[in-house]
Parts: structure tokens; C-alpha cells; sequence
């Protein structure tokens, strides 16, 4: 600790890149020495790491800067070193030392690894200090590891349209801020309608933003000519730590959307649906005493839904349910899409005539499961890959094709598993080889390059000649 009494007069900052690891080139920077007085001089020197004995200075700079700016500067560090305590080592990272002379003559020395993160205030003071001087390549305390992390992400939205003499104009706006923690969402319909949606998550925006890649939000490699008459436009605005603001526009279409926007857009939907269940408005809580409850119940991804009713009030859309079907009662498992609550004079269905939920599925039936087909038993269980190879021959008719995919594919699902004997692996692999020979015939027919997933690759072609995909296998209808 320093006397907090007497003032900083000078501080010098060394820091020093190299952590356990293998050696720099001879031309890599590795140290810089940082100096600042009270007087406004400050002193830069860059070295590089030579020779391996000797580091080698390439860069140096004298400047001044203004009174208040650098006593700014020194009342941070002296107020953090005057209060600190003592840093823990770190062994895969750099280190810093700081040399602090006061006014009344004594000095200190401090050390610490080179690294962000490991106090936040010593983040804040590397930052006013790049900033401060201008120089973003600083190491200062933190070895300017936050370099390009994103700060602040806006999107804005705009759809401008003319009907007969009547414009409409609506536009929306998306801003990701780091410092504040705020997400900030706002649609405007014209003028004087603004409906604003502001999310206030301590950590969970940074992660959210840490998550993010700046380089894909502003590439369009694929972009093809835009559509002009398309009346929905786009733009979107990264800033990033010490780095130039990066700013993409265009046409709102698959066209003029840069490659990360399908990818950021379901990060930014599934962030801000976790924070969206409004327990005040909860229909269950608002549901009258003469209420029932009745839930549409789907078989299937594109299956017919049917109204069942429950007892149960903990069930909610999303979940999977067992129910009885036809004039048997047989039991089958469908998923929840929406619950209603209703008298029986407005029930969706004849209240003497609708069944009722047997109970909740058992955990063993994933939530992201579109439906339950269970493969009893192996698809090819009496012949090898290269016998089914030979069975083939040549003809790779499409609908042939198709349904050799459907078998292979089934029969390598089947055998895949962890706990595989060495000669059960043998098999598998073997069926993976002849699958993926399949995979790129079809490739060849769709005219489409070869890239998983490989089930929504080869989707189309199964499609069109009867397949359709359940729980990881492909069915016939």
C-alpha cells in the first residue's frame, strides 16, 4: 500500500508479455515501459525480444499531455495501489510492475500478472490510459487482452411502405450495451406509438456479447444483387474495444443479411425468452373456479393436434404427455402445443366425449424430440457394408438411392454407440464409409456441396421420394 496523504508524482509501468509458453521471434514485441508524471510528460518505449538475452527497444515516443488528464491518471493509481492487496501469480500469462514515487519522496513496487479480468478496476485504469493517450496497443496492466471484445452492438430496422396514398412506417431498434448491462429493444409504429423493451442482466449481456463474432456480423460473402424494391432495410453497428467501429447496411433479406445474422438473431430470441415469463399474467393463476383445462395436443412434427383435458396444472406448452387415442384407448405420446382454460359450455370438444390426459411422459422422452419413433431392432442386421455395396451395383436411381440411404442410415445409427466392441467399431465404421459415399451422391444429384448436417442435406431428396425424418431415423410414409 501507498501513503494516501501524499500525492503520485511519477508512476512507471514495465510490462512484460511473455508467459509459459514456447519463444517469441526475435522481432515480436514482448515489453514496453510506460512512464507519467505529474507534469503532464509521459514516456513510451516498445522492445522486442532480440536476441533472447538482450531485448532489443524498436519504438519510442515523448509527448505531453494535459495537467488535468494526468492527474486523473495518477489519483486512480495511486487511489487503487493505496487500497490493493496483494496479486496472485499466474504462470501462463505476463506480468506487469509498477514503480510509484510520491511527493514526500518515498517509493513503492508493485507486481501482477498480465491479464484481464483480474481486477476490474486496473481494467478500467488500462482503458482510461489507451484512451487517454490514444494509443490502443498499450499493455499497460491488463496486456490489452480485451482488445476487439465488443462494447456495444446496435441493429437498426426499417420498413417504409406506400399503399395507394397511405404510408406506413415502422421500424425497429436493437442496442446490446456492455457498460450499462442493458439490453434495450424498441419498435416504433409511426409517430407517437413506441413500445420499448429494456433488459437489465448483470453478466448475462457481456456473455451474451462475449459470445458474439464482430467478423461475421458485418461479412455478406454470399450477397447476391439486392432487390431495390424491397422496402426493408437493415443496419447494423459494432463497436469494439480499441478497435474501429464496424458497420454493415443493406436490404433485410436472405440476400443483404450479412452470414452471422440467423446465428446472433436466436441468440438475442432465446436471451430475451428466458426473462419473458410474466408470472402476473399467468393464465393458471388467473383461471376461474367453473374453469377447465384443455391442451392441444400435436403427434408429430406436421401431425394433426387434438384437444385433451388434464387435472394437472403444472403441465405447460412444450411438454410431453401420454394420452389415450382411438376406440381402443391405445397409448401414444404427443407434445403440448398451447393450454386453454374454458367452462364446459365453451369447451373446444364435447365435454362427454373428450379424453383426458393419462400423465406427463417420462424424462427418458426429450424435449427436443419432434416425435417418438423407436427402432425395435437392426435394420440390417444379416448383411455387411460391402455385401449392401455389391447389392447395389450401379444403379443409383434417385428413388434407389433413397432408399438405400434410409436403410444405411438406420443400420450406422443403430450402431453407433460408445460401448462398442472393437469388432462391433469395425462394423459401424464400415456402414459410416458406405453412408457417406450415399451422402455425396446425393450431394451430386441435389447439386449441393457436402456438409452436415448431413440429414438436412440430403432432406430434399428423401422428401420427394417418401421419407420424412423421426428421432434421428428416416421413416417411409
Amino acid at each position: 500500500m501507498t501513503n494516501e496523504k501524499s500525492k503520485l508524482r511519477k508512476i512507471k509501468i514495465i510490462s512484460n508479455s511473455i508467459g509459459f509458453g514456447p519463444f517469441p521471434e526475435p522481432d515480436e514485441e514482448v515489453e514496453q515501459h510506460l512512464s507519467i508524471n505529474s507534469h503532464g510528460r509521459v514516456f513510451v518505449s516498445s522492445y522486442a525480444f532480440g536476441d533472447g538475452c538482450k531485448y532489443r527497444k524498436i519504438r519510442s515516443r515523448y509527448f505531453k499531455i494535459k495537467l488535468q488528464n494526468a492527474a486523473s491518471i495518477l489519483d486512480s493509481i495511486h487511489c487503487f495501489f493505496s487500497n490493493c492487496e496483494d496479486f496472485v501469480d499466474a504462470l501462463d500469462v505476463g506480468t506487469w510492475e509498477a514503480f510509484l514515487e510520491l511527493e514526500d519522496g518515498t517509493s513503492s513496487r508493485f507486481t501482477g500478472p498480465l491479464t484481464s479480468d483480474c481486477n476490474k478496476e486496473l481494467d478500467t485504469i488500462s482503458d482510461l490510459i489507451r484512451s487517454s493517450f490514444e494509443m490502443p496497443d498499450l499493455l499497460a496492466f491488463d496486456g490489452n487482452e480485451r482488445k476487439g471484445q465488443i462494447e456495444r452492438i446496435t441493429v437498426d430496422y426499417h420498413n417504409l411502405q406506400k399503399v395507394s396514398e397511405l404510408t406506413l412506417d415502422y421500424a425497429e431498434h436493437l442496442c446490446i450495451d456492455r457498460s450499462s448491462e442493458e439490453l434495450v429493444f424498441d419498435q416504433i409504429f409511426g409517430t407517437g406509438c413506441i413500445i420499448s423493451k429494456k433488459y437489465h442482466v448483470e453478466d448475462g449481456i457481456s456473455s451474451l456479447l462475449d459470445d458474439q463474432d464482430p467478423e461475421e456480423l458485418v461479412a455478406c460473402t454470399d450477397c447476391k444483387v439486392q432487390d431495390p424494391l424491397n422496402t426493408k432495410t437493415y443496419k447494423i453497428t459494432i463497436d469494439c474495444l480499441n478497435e474501429d467501429q464496424r458497420v454493415i447496411s443493406g436490404t433485410f433479406d436472405r440476400n443483404g443479411l450479412p452470414d452471422g445474422f440467423a446465428d446472433f438473431a436466436n441468440d438475442v430470441v432465446s436471451f430475451t425468452e428466458f426473462y419473458s415469463n410474466l408470472e402476473m399474467f399467468n393464465p393458471s393463476v388467473l383461471r376461474r373456479k367453473n374453469e377447465l383445462i384443455f391442451c392441444k395436443v400435436q403427434f408429430g412434427r406436421y401431425g394433426s393436434s387434438y384437444s385433451y383435458l388434464t387435472d394437472d396444472e403444472s403441465l405447460k406448452a412444450g411438454d410431453w404427455v401420454v394420452v389415450p387415442v382411438g376406440s381402443s384407448g391405445s397409448e401414444s405420446i404427443g407434445k403440448i402445443e398451447s393450454i386453454e382454460y374454458c367452462t364446459a359450455e365453451d369447451a373446444p370438444y364435447p365435454i362427454d366425449a373428450i379424453k383426458k390426459i393419462i400423465r406427463k411422459a417420462e424424462a427418458k422422452v426429450k424435449a427436443s424430440q419432434e416425435e417418438c419413433t423407436v427402432m425395435r431392432s437392426e435394420p440390417l442386421p444379416d448383411i455387411s457394408a460391402d455385401d449392401w455395396r455389391c447389392k447395389l451395383e450401379e444403379d443409383f436411381s434417385e428413388k434407389n438411392l433413397a432408399d438405400s440411404l434410409a436403410a444405411v442410415w438406420n443400420e450406422t445409427g443403430w450402431l453407433c454407440d460408445e460401448d462398442n466392441s472393437e469388432e462391433e467399431e469395425q462394423r459401424y465404421e464400415s456402414w459410416w464409409e458406405l453412408q457417406m459415399e450415399l451422402v455425396n451422391k446425393a450431394a451430386d444429384i441435389l447439386q449441393c456441396k457436402v456438409d452436415v448436417p448431413y440429414a438436412k442435406l440430403i432432406e430434399p431428396l428423401m422428401n420427394r421420394n417418401g421419407y420424412r425424418l423421426s428421432t434421428g431415423w428416416w421413416i417411409s410414409d
